[in-house]
This record gives C-alpha cells, sequence and structure tokens, in this order.
C-alpha cells in the first residue's frame, strides 16, 4: 500500500469566499495552536477550532482532530512507529494498536458491496493532480478504512455518503490514525445515521423548523409547507458531499469536531437565514420550488461569516431551550456525545477500548427502541386495515360485559342466561 497522498490546500478564494491572511499571520497562528495541540487542553483547542480559519493545515489537525473526538493521538503514534507489518494477500496491514484480530481476519460485512460501489465514485473533486496508479492507491485505502471499522463493528449499517465523510479523515488524518477516528465518528458523533432505519437521523432534521421558529418566526412561516428532508443530504454527510474544495471542508470538520453533534443543523439553518430574501421571492404555495433550492448551497458561501453566525444562534436559542428537544430520544447522539477528553491519568487502551464499548451499547439501546417502535407501527397499521371488523368485535365484547353486569346487580342467573343464548346461536 502506497504511502499517504497528500492533498493541495485549497486556495483561499477559491469555491468560498475567504479573507487572505499574510503569511506572517499564518505562522503565529500555527505556531500558537501547535503549542496548544501539544498541551492537550481540548477546551482551547476548540475554541481554536471555531476561530476564523480554524486550525489552519493538516499537521495540525493530525494532532487536534483526535483530541476533540475524545482521546489522545500521541499514544497511537508511538505504538504504530514500532508497529509489526504483516504481508497478507499482497497488502501491508498495520499491526492494530489495540493487538486486536487484524481486520482481514474478520467476517465481511454485509455492506461491503455497496462500499466498493461508492468508493470507486470518490475522490471526485480533491485531491488534484494525482496520476491513475496514485489515485488506485488512495481508493484502496479508503475502502480499507471502511471495511476496517465496519468489519470491527459489524452491527453498524453503511450509508451512501458516509464514504465522503471518511474521505476527508483520510485525507487529513492519512490510512494509519484514520481508523480509531473513524470508529470514534460512527460511534459516538454519527450513530444515529449508521442504524438500520432511517428515524434516529430525522430526530437531527426535526430540529430544524423549531429553530427557525425561534430565530426568524416570519421565515419559519413562510418554509411551513415543506418539509426539512432538503437538509438530509448534507447534514447526514457533515456537508462533505455537497463542499468541492478540500481546504473548505476541513476547516468545516475543525468545527462539527469542536462542537456537540446538533451543531450542523445549527450550521444549516444559518445558510437558510442567509437566503431569506431568496426564499421570500418564492411564494409559500410552491413548496417543491423552495425544497429544490433548499436542497443545493449556494455559491459562493462565506464559511467563516456562516460558522460564526451558527455559533451565536446556537448560543441564543441552544437546543434545550427547544420544545422538541423533550422529545428527542435519550439514546440520540444529540443527547449522549461524551464531555471533552479529560487527559489527566488517561489511559489509552482503557479509555478508548472504553469508550467505543459505549457507543455500542447506546447503539445496542438505540436498535432495541427502534424494533420497539416498528412492532407498535405494525399493530398500528394493522388496527387501521382491519379498524372496522375490530371495531365491531369491540363493541359486542363491551356489550357483553355491561349486559352481564346489569343481570349480575339485577341477581339473575348470568351463567344461564348465556348458556340458553348460545343454544339459539
Amino acid at each position: 500500500m502506497s504511502g499517504n497522498i497528500k492533498p493541495e490546500r485549497a486556495s483561499p478564494q477559491g469555491e468560498f469566499e475567504r479573507e487572505v491572511k499574510t503569511e506572517e499571520e499564518e505562522e503565529e497562528e500555527e505556531e500558537g495552536e501547535g503549542v496548544l495541540c501539544d498541551s492537550k487542553e481540548r477546551d482551547r483547542i476548540a475554541a481554536l477550532s471555531l476561530s476564523r480559519f480554524g486550525l489552519v493545515n493538516d499537521e495540525i489537525r493530525k494532532r487536534a482532530w483526535p483530541l476533540l473526538l475524545g482521546y489522545d493521538p500521541s499514544n497511537i503514534k508511538t505504538e504504530l512507529e514500532d508497529a509489526k507489518v504483516k504481508l497478507e494477500d499482497g497488502k501491508v496491514i498495520l499491526q492494530d494498536y489495540f493487538d486486536r484480530i487484524p481486520y482481514t481476519k474478520l467476517p465481511a460485512h454485509r455492506d461491503e458491496d455497496q462500499v466498493e460501489l461508492d468508493v470507486n465514485r470518490s475522490f471526485v473533486y480533491y485531491p488534484t493532480g494525482l496520476t491513475t496508479e496514485e489515485m488506485d492507491a488512495q481508493k484502496r485505502q479508503l475502502q480499507d478504512l471502511i471495511v476496517e471499522v465496519l468489519r470491527r463493528h459489524p452491527a453498524l449499517c453503511y450509508f451512501q455518503g458516509f464514504h465522503d465523510i471518511c474521505q476527508v479523515i483520510l485525507l487529513v488524518l492519512g490510512p494509519q490514525l484514520a481508523p480509531l477516528a473513524v470508529e470514534y465518528m460512527s460511534l459516538l458523533r454519527i450513530r444515529d445515521f449508521m442504524l438500520p432505519a432511517l428515524g434516529p437521523a430525522l430526530w437531527h432534521l426535526r430540529l430544524l423548523h423549531p429553530i427557525l421558529f425561534a430565530a426568524d418566526e416570519k421565515l419559519c412561516r413562510h418554509l411551513s409547507t415543506t418539509q426539512p428532508f432538503f437538509a438530509l443530504a448534507a447534514t447526514l454527510t457533515l456537508y462533505a458531499h455537497d463542499i468541492q474544495a478540500y481546504g473548505d471542508i476541513s476547516r468545516l470538520f475543525d468545527a462539527f469536531l469542536a462542537e456537540s453533534p446538533v451543531f450542523p443543523i445549527y450550521f444549516f439553518a444559518t445558510i437558510v437565514m442567509s437566503r431569506r430574501e431568496e426564499l421570500f421571492d418564492i411564494p409559500d404555495t410552491e413548496p417543491e420550488m423552495l425544497h429544490s433550492i433548499l436542497c443545493k448551497l449556494p455559491k459562493p458561501l462565506d464559511l467563516e461569516g456562516l460558522i460564526s453566525k451558527a455559533i451565536d444562534l446556537q448560543s441564543s436559542h441552544p437546543p434545550e431551550s427547544l420544545r422538541i428537544w423533550n422529545k428527542v430520544p435519550r439514546t440520540s447522539v444529540l443527547k449522549t456525545y461524551p464531555s471533552p477528553l479529560n487527559s489527566t491519568g488517561f489511559s489509552f487502551e482503557k479509555e478508548v477500548q472504553g469508550d467505543l464499548a459505549k457507543g455500542e451499547a447506546m447503539f445496542k439501546k438505540q436498535e432495541t427502541q427502534l424494533a420497539r417502535d416498528t412492532f407498535k407501527t405494525q399493530i398500528m397499521s394493522n388496527l387501521q386495515t382491519h379498524k372496522s371488523m375490530i371495531g365491531w368485535t369491540v363493541l359486542a365484547g363491551v356489550s357483553a360485559v355491561a349486559l352481564g353486569y346489569y343481570l349480575g346487580k339485577r341477581g339473575m342467573d348470568t351463567k344461564t342466561i348465556w348458556q340458553s343464548i348460545a343454544t339459539s346461536l
């Protein structure tokens, strides 16, 4: 397997509008952020991730993103520097940092065929300037990354768009650091998207209209004829499917990883509010037209301005203030995302495996709840289908009970009466 191919940094004046910083300013930011990454102070790193221009480059992100996800990357680096490699089926396999069974020895995941199809369609916009051999190597790395995570956590359900998220993480962290990051991402941040049904993911979308109502009631009412499915593709893939510039999507991931899993919805609400005039030009009697416009991100996009406004929006109208928040399942990542990493007394193997185990346990709870919900839905559907027959059955039963009670109150022998009725039928 070839080494990690480092993508080119997108131009500041590429797809999105950005201010151009001087070389001196960038050097100062990088130096300061590098020190903070080494100090493992997650809160300060998160603040830098949310500040203008984010974490600047991938070398800083390699140290910062794992900390934002909840674990210390320096432990992995130490392990991997001394890691043995195994040649198997023509592939060089890195020894796992937990000495777990190599994923190539694990049973195949049911979704691997779909993974292969999606990986073949990956790396459309970035990195640029690769030879055919380099592109093939990049796709093999992405395939290996996704397959490893799915085989290690076979309950996870692959969804189309997951490869877009993994693509960004792979390009930033490289093939050595990416697997654990994707495991954390899958089980602790986007778990709602990897269940066997779409229901848990829809709770993210259901927050959109309440956020808009709290911030701009008039706009929300104008969009009331539309369902929030226009936000599904963007939020499901953390915008990695829609944003075409590598520098911009990696910068947006800085913000997403620094915030809780609810932040991408606030970001989408901010985008909607930024298009207020455009949306009011379309009558609310044309929901299809509104939906069509909202499905696509506007270009150019003031990325830094939107991140800043989304932070303010979330601060002004936190999820706990939304009336619908109480209805969000307690097992959703919206409510179970763990607190920031406490680096004091951190035990890499114990803490990391503990975090992943908690994520898997919560996944099982969600699966159980989904099964219950499906069963209830089937019962209600059957009741609706046979409501006429059931109605007469219930009426007859209630009438029989009432008649028995009436006769009994009058001292009559109800057993004899029911036997007479049965004989006459």
